[in-house]
């Protein structure tokens, strides 16, 4: 007798087992679909992102390309712009030396405004006054020595 009624319960057995693996079943396809959703979802985000990391890749490069010849373009403007410097304080210096004391205006004798810095009881420069003369002008290019030149005329070098 225990056989019959055996049977019937190892057949409910069975069919619990059965629903908890159908239910089982059930999640794990339930988990299967989110993870495949899931996995989409991240690919189309990875393709993005190659796209946009592409695109800064390209950007990066053609800034740096940018940079680079503008920093090239600033050197040679530095460059230029030294060059420019240079030949203009030369210019100075060469109109400054090339400024001699005979190249300056004459004072009638009459408008000429004594100067007691000035020697000037001597009647004329002699050569070694001449050299003198151009010499200190060129050296110290003081008013004094331009305004004794200017005001006694006759003390210029010839």
């Amino acid at each position: 007798s225990m056989d019959l009624y055996e049977d019937i319960i190892e057949e409910e057995r069975e069919n619990e087992k059965f629903e908890e693996l159908r239910s089982q079943f059930t999640r794990t396809a339930g988990q299967v679909q989110d993870l495949t959703a899931q996995m989409a979802d991240i690919q189309t985000e990875k393709q993005s992102l190659a796209a946009e990391n592409q695109a800064l890749k390209k950007n990066i490069s053609a800034l740096f390309v940018t940079a680079k010849a503008e920093l090239e373009r600033k050197q040679k403007e530095i460059a230029r712009l030294r060059a420019d410097l240079e030949q203009m304080q030369m210019r100075r210096r060469a109109r400054s030396m090339s400024v001699e004391p005979r190249s300056l205006p004459r004072m009638p004798h009459s408008t000429r405004p004594s100067d007691s810095r000035c020697d000037q009881s001597r009647p004329g420069p002699s050569q070694r006054d001449t050299r003198d003369a151009r010499s200190s002008y060129r050296n110290v290019r003081g008013r004094e020595t331009l305004n004794c030149i200017q005001t006694h005329p006759d003390r210029q070098p010839r």
